[in-house]
């Protein structure tokens, strides 16, 4: 028996047909596991020539074609009548494969005995020799995994289709799942629907993809009177008969049903804004019926105004309806006038900056700052800052520090300018020395006697820069591009502060960093060793609000690249069972819980009854630190510093294989190193922290402190700062 039967039906797009043959050719399957079962739907004339083109190199093609036009769910159906392989699989004639698809759905439907398997779907414009999923148009799936409703209702978000669907044949026949072939449009509902609520789950591929060709000129989004030109009516009358039939299926499954009333709602905005009439009343009266159900449960996809609109539809007010469309089409309006100020200011601000850069003398003795590109006043920059007040040099310097939303708490001497404002550029543009512990926007252009020293943030675990294999950062969409941008950036630090040797050597390769670097150990560390004195701990549990009489559990978790819910952005992301660790530490601790700074969050920790207490970015982690008697993290670089105390250490990875061998890789042997113990469920982290032993760890503790802190002596500030004076000397 064939493995696939691959069913492709014709009607025009004769054109793309080489392109479509030539990716089914290239899959790497051997003739004798696959069928290409090719159907002329009143097709254009010279495809039978193709066809017999490929058929004569060995592909293994069956061609049926009819000269009356019966539609592509007539096609599909004949197709599996005539289908002979273990699994069927569907394309259009206008679409094609990246190599290795079918061959990778094959093999996670055997290794789990799947009935059903989804790869990706991105679209282009391209042809396919010149197409590359760094030009994909949406994130790509990076792992084989399991299916659930959730993953259902993303793959169908904007549309409900069978491509790239690898389906058991077997189990199509044995449920009937066929197409109706009374209709035009929207065919794939019911047959989608239908087959997804037969099985009990799915399962997806990585490294699946088929590329859909866009329908519309330059990829803009065409309106229904482009698309269906003359046949508005049944594109209406269908969608609302599949959708009925569609419907009947997802019987207590909310999110399967969500998937066909996103497709019904949106639709049914597209008419509204298309101003297409409805004429048939009885039509009238069941798209009422549908639209009015759907949009409860749905709500939270649109607009006020959108579902406003779609509320009147309900009600068959078709006039009020047409109106708050209008209204939401005022908005998008809004919207795109907004986008295109921001673009001018932005240019009118670029230019500034550059006059300033070009003209204004550099000022030697201006020095500015930013932590967390603004976000707070901690970490390595502010330890230098401090340290340049404690000695009194902030009479000399002229100290700038820039804020991103409202202005931080600092001391001392020093001017607060809003980061990416005017000012900040104008400081940008004059300043002679930078101090900074991220990477700055890429427009900056350093000048020739600045003196830019980058703190970095952390000793990496996680790989960074130039050894990243895979990206999933918000914003990101090439690899290679964000590593040229990366090594870009880099080679604008002259100064770079290293924590150790290993990171000497990591920073050297991950960032092609070819300048000075200073192995003194982190500035922000000194507080650890200064401080950690029963008074100072006192004080600083005063400051934060922190009962003096419990413990304090820390919980600091990295972030998680693919979660992000803006450019730069990031969800906190945890498996984390709160009330579980309530119920174990609530009678003597608290759980504090600190968020990576680029991490925004908006959990709701009230009604954990005070057991728990979050810290955003605008709080120094290492007051945090030094209040707090256990360390929960994961991936995150604050095992290094935290080290330091000599106190327990926890690791809970509940993601650690997905993490280690998909999200970012390791620099070191995570499991063997880390100097506490590894939990994968909050179970099994509760029954660590509670049976601990501290003694157990010794060895692995000394060993990672000797390696990852070796020169923290609480006097790397005062070593940056007199390396700046006398460097700033010098010029």
């Amino acid at each position: 028996m064939k493995k696939v039967s691959i069913i492709v039906p014709f009607f025009n797009g004769l054109m793309y047909a080489k392109d479509c043959l030539d990716s089914i050719m290239d899959q790497g399957l051997a003739f004798e596991e696959y069928e290409v079962i090719c159907l002329g739907d009143a097709p254009e004339e010279g495809i039978v020539t193709i066809i017999e083109n490929y058929e004569n190199l060995g592909m293994p093609v069956r061609y049926v074609q009819w000269f009356e036009n019966k539609g592509t769910y007539f096609a599909r159906n004949k197709g599996l009548d005539m289908a002979e392989g273990e699994y069927v699989y569907f394309m259009d004639n206008d679409d094609y494969l990246m190599p290795g698809c079918i061959g990778r759905l094959v093999e996670c439907a055997k290794a789990d005995d799947a009935l059903v398997v989804r790869g990706d779907i991105v679209s282009t414009d391209k042809e396919r020799n010149s197409f590359s999923l760094k030009d994909a148009d949406t994130n790509l799936i990076t792992e084989d995994k399991k299916g659930n409703d959730a993953l259902l209702s993303v793959f169908f978000e904007n549309e409900i289709t069978v491509l790239n669907l690898l389906i058991k044949r077997e189990h199509l026949e044995h449920n009937n799942i066929r197409f109706s072939e009374d209709i035009k449009f929207f065919g794939d509902m019911e047959f989608v629907m239908k087959l997804f609520c037969s099985v009990d789950s799915y399962y997806v591929a990585h490294d699946a993809v088929l590329c859909k060709r866009k329908r519309a000129e330059n990829g803009s989004s065409p309106s229904l009177l482009q698309m269906y030109a003359g046949e508005e009516q049944q594109y209406i009358s269908d969608l609302v008969t599949e959708y009925g039939r569609a419907r009947v299926y997802p019987v207590n499954q909310p999110k399967r049903l969500n998937s066909i009333n996103r497709i019904l709602c949106d639709a049914v905005l597209k008419v509204l804004d298309d101003n297409i009439s409805i004429d048939d009343k009885e039509l009238l009266i069941r798209y009422s019926i549908y639209v009015r159900n759907a949009i409860k449960d749905v709500p939270y996809y649109y607009t006020n105004f959108e579902r406003a609109a779609l509320v009147m539809v309900g009600r068959r007010q078709y006039m009020a309806a047409g109106f708050f469309v209008s209204l939401a089409h005022r908005d998008r309006n809004r919207i795109d006038i907004k986008k295109t100020i921001k673009r001018t200011a932005k240019k009118i601000a670029e230019t500034f900056y550059n006059i300033v850069n070009n003209v204004m003398p550099l000022s030697k003795r201006t020095i500015v700052f930013s932590s967390a590109l603004g976000r707070s006043f901690a970490g390595n920059p502010k330890a230098i800052y401090e340290k340049i007040v404690e000695l009194g040099l902030d009479k000399k310097y002229n100290c700038v520090w820039f804020y991103d939303q409202t202005p931080l708490n600092i001391s001392g001497r020093h001017k607060s300018v809003r980061y990416k404002g005017l000012r900040y550029l104008y400081y940008m543009a004059r300043a002679g020395v930078w101090v900074f512990d991220a990477r700055q926007p890429s427009f900056l252009r350093k000048r020739s006697g600045v003196l830019y020293l980058q703190t970095w943030h952390g000793t990496p675990l996680k790989k960074l820069g130039l050894d990243l294999d895979n990206i999933f950062m918000s914003g990101e969409t090439s690899v290679s591009e964000y590593k040229r941008e990366f090594a870009r950036n880099a080679s604008t630090w002259d100064l770079l502060i290293s924590q150790n040797s290993f990171s000497t050597e990591i920073f050297r390769r991950a960032f092609d960093f070819k300048h000075e670097i200073l192995e003194t150990g982190y500035p922000r560390n000194d507080k650890l060793i200064n401080c950690n004195d029963e008074d100072s701990i006192s004080q600083i549990k005063r400051k934060l609000g922190l009962p003096p009489d419990k413990k304090v559990i820390l919980y600091a978790p990295t972030w998680r690249d693919d979660d992000s819910n803006s450019p730069g952005h990031y969800n906190f992301t945890t498996a984390l069972d709160i009330n579980a660790m309530k119920k174990a530490f609530s009678d003597d601790a608290v759980l504090v819980v600190k968020y990576h700074y680029l991490v925004s969050d908006k959990t709701d920790w009230s009604v954990y009854g005070g057991f728990v207490r979050a810290f955003d970015e605008s709080k120094d982690i290492s007051d945090i630190y030094l209040v707090s008697d256990i360390l929960i993290t994961d991936y995150s670089s604050v095992m290094f510093d935290y080290s330091l105390l000599k106190r327990p250490m926890y690791f809970y990875c509940y993601d650690l294989e997905r993490y280690k061998n998909i999200l970012r890789g390791f620099y070191f042997d995570f499991e063997n190193e880390a100097p506490g113990p590894i939990s994968l469920t909050t179970t099994d982290l509760i029954n660590d922290i509670k049976g601990h032993r501290y003694e157990e760890y010794k060895d692995k503790y000394d060993a990672f402190t000797e390696k990852y802190n070796p020169w923290d002596d609480g006097c790397a500030s005062q070593k940056v700062v007199e390396y700046i004076d006398e460097k700033v000397n010098r010029l």
